[in-house]
């Protein structure tokens, strides 16, 4: 894991990082979530994952995520998914 791009959000109460990772296929965003929190110390339950790319022919990830604080700053800042209302 290399990190490219790594800045600190005072306000939000987070780490906003970019990061590349060698894999022969895309991992999921379950496993990619517990690299990071392993990497940067931190618990699995305050990273939010942006974006995972792969490059065609390539065996390299890039990762754009944001690694808050704490759960509770990820449950107050993040958004949260829509929910379907049942047909009537």
């Amino acid at each position: 894991m290399e990190t490219l791009s790594d800045s600190s959000n005072a306000l939000l109460h987070r780490r906003d990082v970019v990061v590349t990772l060698q894999a022969p296929s895309n991992p999921g965003i379950a496993a990619v979530t517990t690299q990071l929190a392993e990497h940067f110390k931190s618990s699995p339950d305050a990273v939010a994952i942006k974006t995972l790319r792969g490059t065609y022919g390539k065996q390299q990830l890039t990762v754009t995520a944001s690694i808050y604080d704490s759960a509770a700053s990820k449950l107050r800042i993040e958004q949260k998914p829509k929910v379907k209302e049942a047909k009537k």
